[in-house]
């Protein structure tokens, strides 16, 4: 009896993870073949193109959670505006990087290379972005929130490795060693500045 209790749950547990990386293949797949798609309308100004893409992105991307993770302790002690501003300038900066990325894009192919599901709430889709002549790796880490965000999608990036490179961990870096000799107020106006 027990045993029987032991496989049924063993088989709950894999049909939840299943689900979870599937629906989550497929909803990456989607976006995916949808930048591309904008990605090779010629008829769009780069403007255009770069709302579209930065529109369809955020679905997906938390990036007011990557902006806390940035600053670590810091976020604590900013007060309500110094939040939404930092929020604000991390966001229209990220947006801007992937935008700068775009124009270098030449049709190049983007497969998914693997799929983990490192922790229940975890999980962690690779790619593989191939030119003719260099292959590149993209990791997405996905978590899935505790209550799904308004307009988002119930997985959402927080970090992206690209070829062992953490953004996520680029930037704390980058906004700790800033920090140890500027205030968040020049943060803020480097953030403006860019």
């Amino acid at each position: 009896m027990i045993k029987k209790i032991i496989l049924i749950m063993l088989l709950f547990i894999s049909s939840l993870y299943s689900d979870d990386v599937s629906d989550l293949k497929h909803y990456f797949n989607l976006k995916l073949n949808n930048i591309l798609t904008i990605i090779q309308d010629k008829t769009l100004t780069k403007q255009s193109r770069d709302n579209l893409i930065i529109k369809d992105l955020n679905s997906i991307f938390d990036f007011e959670l990557m902006g806390k993770l940035s600053i670590k302790r810091q976020w604590r002690s900013l007060n309500s505006y110094e939040k939404q501003e930092f929020i604000k300038l991390y966001i229209k900066r990220m947006q801007k990087s992937y935008s700068s990325k775009l124009d270098n894009y030449k049709n190049q192919k983007v497969q998914i290379s693997d799929i983990l599901k490192v922790k229940s709430n975890r999980i962690i889709i690779k790619t593989k972005i191939i030119s003719d002549d260099s292959t590149y790796s993209i990791n997405y880490k996905f978590y899935k929130p505790k209550k799904q965000k308004d307009g988002k999608y119930k997985w959402l990036i927080y970090d992206v490795v690209i070829e062992g490179i953490s953004i996520l961990k680029n930037d704390i870096i980058d906004f700790k060693e800033f920090l140890k000799s500027h205030t968040i107020q020049e943060l803020l106006t480097k953030l403006k500045s860019i």
